[in-house]
């Protein structure tokens, strides 16, 4: 499994990608290419053709990431040994389909072992994307820089550093133009490993009409280029069954002779606090009233008057002595 990335400020990493999975499928080998860029798919509006069936299809489908499976989404493009997958230009639904994708990197890389190159377009390099699994499982993962562009050079020097403190992975240079070092200074200089250079040319577009140009003069020497960096990276999109991977963690199982740890004891249960007690009736102390209890319930509940025991009282008591 190859995947191909972008150094900053080097645009053209998904043409080579697809020149080169393109030129593998004219000599007549199975290629699967798989566009995995989390910013957005650019394939279906270069090649003019749908986004689906791609990625996206084949994950609502729900399907196996085997080879039959892949291919049954995907659409071929140019030869029928090439199969494309392409995403939706959506960066939300790229970066959706890039993690689901990267879920499944080894099985990917079965595919490769399985005689299908599979070539991976990644996008562009950055510390998120090298750290993917679709890099790591690959056999190799090149960074695409243009030859002399500062500011690629600087950023392949700086992986080359972390590479060499063992903070990425393995990684290979391709330029597009004449490249500025030879392979041992690409190696002395930034640690990397330095696959080829792809001569530049105006008469070549990235929609693949250049591969029907193959003897026309203006691209020849843009053709060789392509054929000899792709003999080079051929044994790493389709690697030889059981090629080394990255080294999985070993899970190691609860030893008898050491308990396992006791459960922390649970916190203690508060106690439930008691409900506030009823509000009481205060009733102004005093003789009884005179008249039965409902009139002096009705008469303690009338918002409207305030209720003296002594003054009815009196007033009986006036009402009586007048009779």
């Amino acid at each position: 499994m190859l995947t191909v990335l972008s150094a900053p400020g080097s645009p053209g990493a998904s043409a080579t990608a697809l020149y080169l999975a393109a030129a593998w499928a004219e000599s007549g080998r199975e290629v699967l290419f798989v566009e995995a860029d989390p910013a957005g798919g650019t394939l279906s509006h270069r090649l003019g053709m749908q986004f689906t069936p791609g990625s996206a299809s084949f994950l609502a489908a729900d399907a196996a990431f085997g080879a039959a499976d892949l291919v049954e989404h995907s659409q071929d493009v140019l030869y029928d040994t090439l199969h494309v997958m392409p995403s939706t230009a959506n960066p939300t639904g790229a970066e959706h389909t890039v993690a689901r994708f990267a879920a499944h990197a080894e099985a990917l890389r079965d595919v490769s072992e399985s005689g299908m190159a599979t070539v991976i377009d990644g996008g562009r390099a950055t510390a998120e994307s090298l750290g993917s699994p679709l890099v790591l499982y690959a056999a190799a993962a090149v960074v695409v820089t243009r030859a002399g562009d500062p500011q690629g050079l600087d950023f392949l020097q700086s992986l080359g550093s972390a590479a060499a403190s063992g903070d990425a992975p393995k990684l290979r240079v391709v330029t597009i133009g004449e490249s500025p070092w030879t392979a041992s200074q690409w190696q002395q200089n930034c640690g990397l490993s330095f696959s080829g250079s792809i001569v530049e040319s105006p008469d070549v577009q990235s929609d693949l009409s250049a591969l029907a140009k193959r003897n026309k003069r203006r691209v020849r020497r843009w053709r060789q280029s392509l054929d000899a960096l792709g003999a080079t990276l051929l044994a790493h999109a389709a690697p030889e069954r059981g090629s080394p991977r990255p080294a999985q963690p070993a899970v190691e199982p609860p030893s008898a002779a050491q308990p396992a740890p006791a459960a922390a004891p649970a916190p203690p249960t508060p106690a439930p606090t008691p409900p506030p007690p009823p509000p009481t009736l205060t009733v102004a102390s005093g003789p009884a009233p005179s008249g039965s209890f409902r009139d002096w319930a009705e008469r303690l509940h009338r918002p409207q008057a305030t209720y003296h025991p002594a003054a009815e009282n009196r007033g009986t008591a006036h009402n009586s002595g007048t009779g």
